[in-house]
């Protein structure tokens, strides 16, 4: 190692070889987190499993929202081309060629204990970022996005997000599920996550928009864990 890392030093350079570690020491960084993502994802799953599929509601990691033979028949993509979310995580059942609303009515109340907890979260976060808009209620959450692809949408954020994908996790979220629930890995992201939504209120407000986002709850990753496991306690005594 000591003949060879001068040798290295000699051939590319000071200043190439700092970006070559720096490269190398932000790859290894980058995968670890998403390395703890995935388990995150993996472990959030296990404890909506067993609440949901008990009543005969699939859970899905990596849900792709839109069956991709629907745009790609025979595999042929040369006349199909759209924009397909998928939803890091999704509890059905999922409307793909009919409605569910009734269903997702049942889901509303048999999951309200769930869903008034993670709605305090929701505004305490508000608070805590300083954020001027009102959380939603359970009751007005019933109102918004009736015709949804699935009941719950969990799109996962990590750091380092930039504004544009963060604003498109949120419109995924909103638009596929009837409550969607935008997961921050930490502080920065849900300082983002409200700013961004106070954005989108304004333009509502202003009437320069027409869609609503007001179905999303923007959670603190340690704040859905808790949230579920609870819920999952109180079904199980």
């Amino acid at each position: 190692m000591k003949l060879i890392f001068p040798l290295i030093w000699l051939s590319i350079g000071h200043d190439s070889l700092i970006g070559a570690v720096m490269a190398e020491f932000v790859n290894r960084k980058t995968y670890v987190h998403l390395r703890e993502v995935y388990q995150y994802e993996l472990q959030i799953c296990r404890l909506l499993q067993p609440i949901y599929e008990s009543i005969n509601v699939p859970v899905k990691r990596q849900w792709r929202s839109f069956p991709y033979e629907d745009y790609y028949p025979n595999g042929d993509d040369r006349h199909y081309r759209t924009y397909m979310p998928i939803i890091d995580i999704a509890v059905g059942p999922f409307a793909v060629y009919e409605q569910m609303i009734p269903w997702y009515d049942q889901l509303l109340q048999y999951s309200s204990l769930l869903i008034t907890e993670l709605i305090a979260y929701h505004a305490s976060n508000i608070r805590l970022m300083h954020g001027f808009y009102e959380s939603p209620t359970l009751e007005t959450l019933t109102t918004y996005n009736q015709n949804a692809r699935c009941f719950l949408s969990i799109e996962i954020e990590g750091f380092n997000r930039n504004p544009k994908h963060i604003l498109g996790s949120i419109f995924n979220a909103s638009s596929l599920g009837r409550l969607g629930i935008a997961v921050a890995w930490n502080d920065v992201q849900l300082r983002r996550f409200i700013g961004i939504q106070q954005h989108l209120n304004f333009l509502s407000v202003h009437k320069k928009g027409f869609f609503t986002t007001n179905n999303v709850l923007f959670i603190l990753r340690e704040q859905l864990e808790q949230a579920i496991t609870t819920f999952s306690t109180h079904l199980q005594g």
